[in-house]
């Protein structure tokens, strides 16, 4: 399944940016601003926040300071998790 989403993070000034920035770029986001992304053909199986959350942990070192927010349409409602 396609579904266009934005991504809004904030990893802490220690995060691992580097590899966020190398999972946007292999998944085609643009960059709309500071720590703002838009991906428009996001692919995914099963539910949309988990797969995101599985697919971003697999390139970016995650900790308990991360935050990641998935902005995306559903069924006409706009909706942010």
């Amino acid at each position: 399944m396609q579904r266009a989403i934005w991504l809004s993070y904030d990893l802490g000034v220690s995060g691992d940016y580097e590899g966020m920035y190398a999972w946007l770029e292999n998944h085609g986001a643009k960059e709309c601003g500071s720590s703002v992304a838009f991906l428009k053909n996001y692919e995914f199986e099963g539910d949309l926040l988990e797969s995101v959350k599985a697919d971003v942990g697999e390139t970016v070192a995650l900790n308990r300071r991360s935050r990641i927010y998935v902005i995306f349409n559903d069924n006409g409602r706009v909706r942010g998790r």
